[in-house]
């Protein structure tokens, strides 16, 4: 195994269109105890590299591994869209307050029709 960090080391944070990814360096330690536990060239679950004490945010998924250094696990998740987050809760507000307007109108119609309706079924 190349060199070994004594603590696991996070990578700054790189993205592209669609996915932001960072690697993490595992120590050499937690390395073995995970070639002993199970085959170490394979994709982990978060629950598996969160036990070796590996933190993030949710939503990051261990994507790929690089043969030569495999005690670097390649984490990646799918990119928020600030802009599109934003005008999706602007989109919801409006349409909240549309519905609102129409059954603010729609009861005082109906409040009118019974009281209308009370004064000449008598």
């Amino acid at each position: 195994m190349p060199r070994s960090p004594k603590e696991i080391i996070y990578s700054e944070k790189y993205c592209d269109d669609e996915f932001e990814y960072r690697h993490v360096i595992l120590p050499e330690e937690i390395y073995k105890t995970l070639e002993k536990i199970q085959n170490s060239q394979r994709l982990h679950t978060e629950k598996e590299w969160r036990s070796l004490g590996v933190k993030g945010s949710p939503g990051w998924v261990h994507y790929d591994y690089y043969k030569p250094e495999p005690h670097i696990l390649m984490l990646r998740k799918k990119r928020i869209d600030l802009i599109s987050l934003f005008l999706n809760k602007y989109i919801y507000l409006i349409l909240c307050n549309q519905l609102s307007l129409f059954l603010q109108r729609h009861h005082r119609k109906s409040h009118f029709k019974k009281q209308v309706d009370r004064h000449y079924v008598k």
